[in-house]
């Protein structure tokens, strides 16, 4: 019974630890009012449009502007802004800073007001590399007949490994990068 209750608690803990960590939103903008129009969502220069994994960011990325009220590319006439999307994922091995099982040694005496001790402990074991998923989101907002960027912005998460969920990875960035909109400028800020 008590194995089961732990092992129920341990599996909420890392999901709560999952859900909660937070996203790095840095954004830039001229710091004038963005006017809402129609918006073509395309995927950067380099990158497969045509791709599943683009498709999940630009969808993501397009259900955004929607929800800010920017209306979507219209049939047979080129919107007046274009949103730009690029993705990329790494992955970062780091090494745990401590062994991770250490054994410690003692002895010690006393009697007739005399005392005394030692310790010693050591490491055993090898030092255990972790991996975690470092994913970024960028968009860029530019108008069309200029070309100028009016808006850009990148959102960076970090999940270890084992508890990397990509598929919740592109709606959670966009959720958080275009939390606020257009946020203020230059500041990298934390979104959870």
């Amino acid at each position: 019974m008590r194995k089961r209750l732990f092992a129920a608690f341990s599996l909420m803990v890392a999901g709560s630890a999952v859900a909660a960590t937070p996203v790095l939103v840095t954004r830039f903008h001229l710091g004038t009012p963005i006017e809402r129009r129609a918006v073509l969502v395309v995927a950067a220069p380099g990158l497969d449009g045509a791709g599943l994994e683009v498709k999940l960011y630009a969808d993501a990325v397009r259900d955004q502007l929607r929800r800010l009220g920017f209306g979507d590319d219209t049939a047979g006439a080129l919107p007046p802004l274009t949103a730009t999307v690029s993705f990329s994922r790494e992955v970062r091995e780091f090494e745990a800073a401590q062994r991770p099982v250490t054994i410690g040694i003692g002895g010690g005496g006393f009697g007739g007001g005399v005392g005394g001790g030692a310790s010693a402990a050591f490491g055993i074991g090898k030092r255990q590399s972790r991996a975690i998923y470092v994913t970024q989101l960028s968009v860029r907002l530019a108008d069309q007949a200029s070309g100028s960027v009016i808006w850009e912005g990148r959102a960076q998460s970090e999940r270890r490994a084992s508890a990397a969920k990509t598929e919740e990875e592109p709606a959670k960035l966009a959720d958080a990068l275009f939390r606020g909109f257009p946020g203020e400028s230059g500041r990298t800020i934390r979104v959870k």
